[in-house]
């Protein structure tokens, strides 16, 4: 009786050890899906970012700006292409596009400006990669949601406790007034 009590509690113990670890390697490969959708996001704001300097100067060219809105967009732009947490840099990302948009609506009252081929091309390319950025924001906001379900989930959550995963909270929301890039 005794080994088969003792045969149970092994046969037990070893499925709760399996359990554990093909929860704990499900939590890894869920953050490291967050990771991996990050590095692509980051590159594509990045990329906006690269294009925040032309529009600065373009418009700089017909009507000055105001050294606030084109001093947020250099420090937000700074922060995008330094090696920073993903909230730090949706932070300055939300920073860079209020800048881009206010650049845009002086643009929109410069006649000259916004008859220009190059201009209309830069419009065309910050339109682009906004919808760039859309998808990967939409892919990233998912994976953390993914992630941040399966934390809440048992026994998810008590692997998650013992093993150190916490919530992620970094999650990059779209502005509640984009700005307009309307190329035609």
């Amino acid at each position: 009786m005794k080994l088969v009590v003792a045969a149970c509690l092994l046969l037990l113990g070893s499925l709760s050890v399996m359990q554990f670890r093909r929860v704990r390697t499900d939590l890894r490969a869920s953050f490291e899906a967050i990771d991996t959708v990050w590095e692509q996001l980051d590159d594509d704001v990045q990329q906006r970012a690269d294009l925040a300097p032309n529009l600065s100067a373009a418009v700089a060219r017909f009507a000055p700006p105001d050294p606030a809105v084109t001093g947020k967009l250099n420090e937000a732009r700074e922060i995008l292409l330094s090696d920073q947490t993903p909230y730090v840099k949706i932070t300055a990302y939300n920073e860079m596009n209020a800048a881009i948009g206010s650049l845009l609506a002086v643009a929109e009252r410069t006649p000259k400006l916004r008859r220009r081929r190059d201009f209309l091309a830069l419009q065309y390319e910050l339109e682009s990669s906004e919808n760039r950025i859309a998808q990967s924001r939409s892919l990233y906001n998912d994976a953390v949601q993914k992630y941040n379900i399966k934390l809440a989930l048992f026994p998810a959550n008590l692997v998650a406790a013992v093993s150190g995963y916490r919530p992620w909270t970094a999650y990059f929301r779209t502005p509640a007034h984009p700005p307009q890039n309307e190329a035609h």
